[in-house]
């Protein structure tokens, strides 16, 4: 069962949702979680950004789902999320405004990992 907490949330499902799956509380699987990353050997950089961004996404799409539901409240959190995805995928709000120099994107240390993911996937 540890395993199989850890990858759900590894994967990017909610603490609730996997808790409610698995039949345990929301306090034991953030302790299984924290356990097992201790354990576990760190991830590629590649494979860390991309299970950042499934988290990131699905956590966009529930708040947008929230605020098409009426719950407008929920858009205050929408600004910092789009950041978040922004810096995994390459881009800042300073690339964004031309503020920031092509060597201030090549020393980005994300935007080189998605830049060599792309090419392996081109």
């Amino acid at each position: 069962m540890k395993a199989e907490v850890f990858e759900s949330v590894r994967r990017g499902a909610a603490y609730t949702e996997v808790a409610r799956a698995h039949d345990v509380s929301v306090a034991r699987v953030r302790r299984i979680v924290a356990r097992e990353s201790k354990r576990r050997a760190p991830e590629r950089a590649e494979v860390y950004c991309r299970t950042q961004i499934a988290g990131l996404e699905r956590t966009v799409l529930a708040l947008g789902e929230t605020v098409d539901g009426g719950d407008w409240r929920a858009a205050r959190a929408l600004p910092s999320l789009l950041d978040a995805l922004d810096r995994y995928h390459g881009f800042s709000a300073d690339d964004l405004r031309g503020q920031r120099s092509a060597r201030d994107r090549a020393e980005d240390p994300l935007a080189t990992i998605f830049s060599e993911i792309a090419e392996n996937n081109a």
